[in-house]
């Protein structure tokens, strides 16, 4: 068992520790014998030991590194909650005692809105939307004035729970305190109001943004198309003043869902002429479209610009154009495209 490395260049020791915790091939112990003889690592390297461990399924060890680095004076930045959080699934945390992430954060001295941003921002990453909104209810407790970024990331948790009550809430908080709004924050709240279904509060703070940017827009088609209005989506995605490949894919999925088939294929042969690659999801997407309309003309020329294109043709894709040969009454394709798979699943 190796007991001492001797490296001193500081470059070549924390190559070899990313190396020991990020490789599936690198060993936690070794990175950790090195990652001891360094008097003063820097949060990249302690993150970068957090992250192995977290890899690697081993909570308590990416826990007590992290207490390590709590005591030895070095404060955690954003990347290190989510580093430390993703070690920990439900189980785990139920294993290690009820309000375990809360009680290694209470462990940092150091509790500024920096810190809380880091913790929320680690929950938001791991999905964890209503420990995000809890915090954020603790730092109002705790009178911690937040931050822009806080607000962003507390409407982004608001949006996926779709909870209506508490982004208005920030966005009150807002408007009373005068908070400096920016495109980032404003983005977030249309999309909030958009998540939950309230398209005409997202149209009211669309229209009162002085600058709005291609995610501005494509937020109000997709709020548009999610809600049924496809009619007031096409009106917004017409008036784009540019668009890019998630502006495409929103109005052709809009159409998909409401099974709108022929707006669909209209809005991919735009695409093309916008010079907007699609990737394997559009063209399974529009494969289904094909199917449904019995276009086979199109489908064959689908499944030509995917061969040109070099688009991934994964299982998926080949099972979208079997069923679309199929479907267009054109067995002698089906059965060439399934002789190619290489791989196939019980639906091909």
């Amino acid at each position: 068992m190796i007991r001492k490395v001797d490296i001193k260049n500081p470059v070549e020791q924390a190559r070899i520790i990313r190396f020991c915790c990020l490789h599936e091939m690198g060993d936690m112990d070794y990175a950790r014998i090195l990652f001891d003889q360094i008097l003063e690592p820097n949060v990249v390297i302690w993150n970068t030991m957090i992250r192995g461990y977290s890899r690697r399924k081993a909570p308590r060890d990416a826990a007590l590194v992290y207490l390590e680095m709590l005591e030895r004076g070095f404060g955690p930045d954003h990347y290190t909650f989510p580093f430390l959080l993703k070690a920990f699934n439900r189980q785990m945390t139920l294993d290690c005692g009820k309000g375990f992430h809360g009680k290694l954060f209470n462990k940092s001295s150091k509790r500024d809105v920096v810190s809380w941003n880091a913790m929320i921002s680690g929950y938001n990453k791991i999905q964890r939307y209503q420990e995000s909104q809890k915090l954020f209810n603790e730092m109002e407790k705790e009178n911690v004035e937040p931050s822009a970024v806080t607000l962003v990331l507390v409407v982004s948790a608001c949006a996926k729970l779709k909870d209506l009550e508490t982004g208005m809430k920030v966005h009150q908080y807002v408007k009373d305190y005068r908070i400096a709004t920016s495109l980032i924050l404003e983005n977030v709240m249309v999309d909030m109001y958009a998540a939950c279904g309230k398209m005409d509060l997202a149209l009211g703070l669309f229209d009162s943004m002085k600058v709005r940017d291609v995610i501005t827009w494509t937020t109000m088609v997709s709020g548009f198309t999610n809600s049924g209005q496809l009619d007031r989506a096409r009106e917004f995605f017409e008036l784009m003043p540019e668009r890019d490949y998630v502006s495409w894919t929103a109005m052709t999925d809009g159409y998909l869902k409401a099974n709108h088939f022929k707006e669909a294929l209209e809005i991919f042969r735009e695409m093309q002429g916008a010079n907007i690659r699609p990737d394997e999801f559009i063209m399974i997407s529009i494969l289904t479209t094909c199917a449904q309309l019995g276009a086979l003309e199109v489908g064959e020329w689908i499944r030509i610009y995917i061969e040109k294109n070099k688009i991934k043709k994964d299982v998926f894709v080949a099972s979208a154009l079997i069923d679309m040969y199929s479907k267009c009454g054109n067995t002698k394709g089906a059965l060439e495209i399934f002789e190619d798979m290489p791989h196939r699943d019980k639906f091909s």
